[in-house]
């Protein structure tokens, strides 16, 4: 179990197009998935609290916005938070479109413009950008999900001679013990799920 080792704190890192682990001392090339983003930012800042998901993702996003990896294979995350900020630029404007209606120095013809922009913004607000932006259950659902997949699929690595793969496999335990599980805990209790990486040197 040389996984356990208090000093087998992974890193990950993507900058020519794969995933490079250095683990325990060893390292390996990983395949490309959508949930190692979410590993990567956790491994790099080790939140001293559990984050949401919602949050998660926004902070996943911001980090590797520019990568194109994340918009091959995270789509659903760029459009969120993509239309997420849009659509804030318009509720910004729905209040102060509500200001106006009722602001006593404003004229009966700005009234009835403002009136006009707020309900086709309305609209907008309750169709496109409603369907588009996932709530934070989904969100959590999709991260969770990922995860999981993520795990199986490290978990099962065999390496180029067709045997198990011995720093993936161990990477994989690492990931279990110390996001997975530690993750579930910090979710009991908590209104939505929570996302935390817990090293071998922390207090779970």
């Amino acid at each position: 179990m040389s996984a356990l080792r208090p000093n087998s704190r992974p890193t990950l890192a993507n900058t020519d197009g794969f995933w490079q682990l250095t683990f325990d001392g060893r390292s390996a090339v990983l395949k490309q998935h959508p949930a190692l983003f979410y590993v990567a930012w956790l491994l790099a800042k080790a939140p001293a609290a559990p984050v949401t998901a919602l949050d998660l993702a926004g902070y996943v996003f911001r980090r590797f916005r520019s990568h194109q990896d994340l918009l091959r294979c995270a789509r659903w995350l760029c459009r969120q938070q993509c239309d997420g900020d849009v659509a804030e630029v318009f509720r910004k404007k729905q209040r102060a479109l509500e200001k106006i209606l009722d602001g006593p120095g404003e004229t009966e013809v700005e009234k009835i413009e403002a009136q006009r922009e707020l309900i086709f913004l309305e609209h907008l607000l309750e169709t496109y950008f409603i369907e588009l932006i996932p709530p934070g259950e989904k969100t959590a659902e999709r991260i969770a999900s990922e995860l999981l997949d993520l795990y199986a699929s490290l978990a099962a690595a065999l390496d180029a001679q067709g045997n198990p793969h011995p720093v993936i496999r161990a990477f994989a335990l690492h990931l279990l013990v110390c996001v997975v599980m530690p993750s579930i805990r910090a979710s009991r209790g908590a209104v939505g799920a929570r996302y935390v990486y817990r090293s071998l040197e922390s207090k779970v």
